[in-house]
């Protein structure tokens, strides 16, 4: 009897231990030191077993899995490649939990040898068990510390890639049974599906998109804005307010809206308006202004990505085709007499440029040939911008003083301005290249 008291009471002891120990580990929590519990039964490792504290000063992807959850042996690759590229900072341990037929590792050897895996693969139910977890997949990624970072339905080489680099990547949290999904769903930011995503809070906050193109109307209750398109490399995010449609796509193609004569290197190398090869011109409604806004990840931006992104933007918004070539285009061409050089050398008294009156010549002193080109372009603008390129072909490179008495926006008055200063404006033909824009059917 007394012995049957001992026995009852070894027992008694046993299982209150054992609850105790059951009791005291709960689910892991993200920020948290991981609970440092025995991994038991591990095949194709040095160790049959070894505690998650042993792997202290190394990265640990726990990932449990069974042979009912498809998503887990199809990830059996992922985790492979994983291993195999980041295995000198990180150990990936898959975790199959044991079915009734032990059909688990045969399984996970029969994909060993045809997959060529090569990390571990512990056959332990009671881990499982003792963390309370019922659904699969189910990875948690642990730090060199010891600190659960995230528990994930699935992770990729780009993700721990990040996570070793100091980042924290947003992740599809996994759950532990049907309930907890449940009051995840009962959580989730309601979506009204007649409604733009992300508009007014529609799904999520409007800032929290990844990419993001958009294209409205302008009116003259928004701003006008035009800037560089280099401006937008640092921060991934272009916006244009007020453009046409050829701004639009000299932006795409060219990389500026248009091509001053202070920009060395469009000016005189693209022709600033596309040329249009389809069937009803009045489909490109020059006329009308746009609002354009495209904001895409930072991370390895450069102007050549925008332009890219840009292009085809236009292409899903208006239809057409468009590519760069390379046509013959008249062109004026300022030219000088040979005392012309001597003659317009600034004295230096000032710098400045005025006009006499309105719209009535101008007087420059000390002043860059290409600030005459552009006085002479804005005055000029031609009938049908074919003849807006105006190129200094003088050779002159040192700054000016000219007073040119004329009416401006007369060309044959503003030539003979030109001459009294030994120069002159003749026509010319030079190749540049252009958007070309054809119809969405043809190349």
């Amino acid at each position: 009897m007394r012995c049957l008291q001992s026995v009852f009471a070894i027992i008694v002891l046993i299982t209150q231990v054992k609850g105790q120990a059951l009791d005291t580990l709960s689910y892991p929590e993200v920020g948290k030191p991981m609970p440092d519990l025995m991994i038991r039964n591990i095949a194709y490792y040095p160790k049959k077993q070894a505690a998650i504290g042993d792997f202290r000063g190394k990265w640990l992807l726990l990932d449990f899995w069974d042979i009912h959850c498809g998503a887990c042996i199809r990830s059996f690759p992922r985790m492979n490649r994983i291993q195999q590229k980041f295995g000198k900072q990180l150990q990936v341990m898959m975790v199959g939990v044991q079915d009734p037929e032990n059909k688990t590792k045969p399984l996970f050897d029969k994909y060993r040898e045809g997959e060529h895996l090569t990390f571990p693969c512990a056959f332990d139910s009671t881990l499982a068990q003792r963390l309370d977890l019922y659904y699969m997949p189910h990875a948690i990624v642990i730090d060199d510390k010891g600190i659960v970072r995230s528990i994930v339905l699935s992770i990729d080489t780009g993700q721990i890639r990040e996570f070793l680099d100091g980042k924290s990547p947003v992740l599809e949290q996994t759950y532990r049974r049907m309930k907890d999904y449940d009051t995840i769903v009962d959580r989730r930011i309601p979506f009204n599906k007649n409604k733009p995503f992300l508009v007014s809070g529609n799904g999520n906050n409007d800032t929290t998109f990844l990419f993001r193109s958009l294209l409205s109307e302008w009116n003259r209750n928004i701003q006008f804005e035009l800037p560089g398109l280099n401006e937008a490399v640092g921060t991934g995010c272009f916006q244009v307010l007020g453009a046409t449609a050829d701004w639009l796509y000299n932006y795409a193609y060219l990389g500026a809206s248009t091509c001053e004569p202070r920009d060395t290197v469009l000016y005189g190398k693209y022709f600033d308006r596309p040329v249009l090869e389809i069937k009803d011109s009045a489909l490109f409604k020059y006329s009308r202004r746009y609002c354009y806004s495209l904001i895409r990840p930072s991370a390895g931006n450069s102007t050549k990505i925008m332009q890219e992104a840009m292009q085809r933007d236009l292409m899903n918004y208006f239809g057409f085709h468009a590519c760069i070539e390379i046509r013959k285009f008249p062109y004026w061409r300022l030219i000088a007499q040979p005392e012309a050089k001597d003659k317009l050398r600034t004295k230096g008294k000032g710098a400045y440029a005025k006009e006499l009156s309105p719209s009535i010549g101008w007087i420059m002193s000390n002043h860059s040939m290409g600030g005459l080109m552009d006085c002479i372009r804005r005055n000029n603008p031609g009938r049908d911008r074919l003849t807006n390129i105006y190129l200094d072909e003088t050779g002159i490179n040192s700054n000016i003083d000219i007073t040119l008495d004329c009416i401006m926006n007369d060309l044959d008055d503003l030539r003979k301005a030109l001459k009294t200063n030994g120069l002159d404006l003749v026509k010319g033909e030079k190749e540049m290249q252009v958007v070309v824009i054809r119809d969405g059917g043809e190349n």
